[in-house]
């Protein structure tokens, strides 16, 4: 139900077909958004299973949906929603009217509006243990959604997911459908990363994070995943496991081993920094170079090869003058150009319109360190 409604807004926006016929719905069902806020949907879209506006259209042409279908005889709407009072619920009513004049519509005079069921709430700082129902089926679809597939169990209110891929366990629990919502961490490279401050809170794993909107959990869920596939040597651990039973005694050998590793360093770098060249916003991935800043050959160890502190995700021409040391980065993420870099050049990195490089970690500085005095940046 709450899918439906949720895809039901989203096809919406792109549907003028659906559009027009928002003032014909007879029956409303609302469930709650964020704290303040709430999704719309009517009863003959989200009443049946799997349901999109291709297929809806399709049906209401053809007459095979029918309001019976969905109203009286639905178990489950009956059971998970409840009809709105019009003197305590009107900030809901006032929403569905704001709702439907959003695509010039208005409210039929037959209309009734029914709501989900609240869900007990516990203290803000307290996970409802055991969750709900309906905490713990959004607290699941954030998790699914987000690569982490492999359900631990619960305790404590805490829900646990862990990935085939990434690295780490996500610790996952609500306050109620309204939020706020709850994720902790194991993964000690991921909580060294994370900009979001930690919440003051009992409960799992080495940190965790408070937040009032669902979205920013499916955000947080999102870099964990991305940075659990590529810290501290989660590179490492692919590289070695692809060569460790190939030939590496000529020198044929050895560069084809070399562009195992580059590969698999290119793809957690574009992970790292979320296929975006930090400078520019480029996002082409053929215009994104892996740009080691100690290069591959001047290593000590594969461990220092693929580690993406050891890396930048630069567009083409950035790379190339950062590979020649014709640029360099400071400290606190500015570029640094050669006197040997023209005007022209400048021109084409667009110097003057570039970001610095954000939130660069121990690990880059150390590199950058060695790349400044290796390309004589004092």
């Amino acid at each position: 139900m709450t899918d439906n409604i949720r895809r039901y807004n989203r096809d919406l926006t792109d549907s003028a077909e659906l559009q027009n016929r928002l003032s014909n719905h007879i029956d409303w069902y609302a469930i709650p958004d964020r704290p303040g806020a709430w999704l719309f949907g009517p009863s003959k879209f989200i009443g049946y299973r799997d349901m999109n506006a291709e297929r809806y259209l399709e049906s209401r042409e053809n007459a095979e949906l029918h309001g019976w279908d969905t109203e009286g005889n639905a178990k489950p709407l009956n059971d998970a929603f409840v009809l709105v009072d019009k003197a305590t619920d009107a900030d809901v009513i006032t929403e569905l009217n704001r709702f439907l004049a959003t695509y010039g519509k208005h409210l039929n005079a037959r209309a009734k509006l029914k709501k989900m069921k609240d869900q007990p709430l516990g203290p803000a700082n307290i996970p409802q243990n055991p969750p709900g129902s309906m905490v713990a089926t959004e607290l699941r679809k954030a998790a699914y959604a987000k690569g982490f597939r492999i359900e631990r169990g619960q305790a404590n209110g805490w829900q646990c997911y862990a990935s085939t891929t990434a690295h780490g366990q996500v610790f996952l629990a609500g306050a109620g459908v309204h939020g706020p919502w709850f994720a902790a961490f194991d993964h000690p490279g991921l909580v060294a990363e994370l900009a979001t401050p930690k919440a003051d809170i009992a409960g799992p794993g080495l940190a965790r994070y408070r937040f009032e909107a669902l979205s920013e959990l499916y955000d947080a869920i999102d870099q964990a995943y991305r940075l659990g596939d590529s810290l501290p040597d989660a590179p490492l651990q692919q590289f070695e496991a692809v060569v460790k039973d190939l030939p590496a005694t000529t020198e044929v050998e050895r560069l084809a081993l070399q562009r195992v590793g580059q590969d698999i360093f290119r793809k957690a770098l574009l992970r790292y920094w979320r296929d975006r060249c930090p400078l520019t916003g480029i996002t082409e991935l053929a215009l994104l170079r892996a740009s080691h800043i100690v290069p591959w050959a001047l290593c000590d160890s594969d461990a220092q090869r693929l580690d993406v502190h050891n890396g930048l995700l630069l567009s083409a021409l950035w790379d190339a003058a950062f590979d020649a040391g014709l640029v360099s980065f400071s400290d606190d993420g500015s570029a640094l150009f050669s006197p040997s870099v023209g005007d022209d050049a400048r021109l084409a990195l667009r110097v003057e319109t570039s970001s610095p490089l954000l939130d660069l970690k121990p690990g880059h500085l150390t590199n950058l360190a060695w790349h400044r005095a290796r390309h004589g940046f004092l």
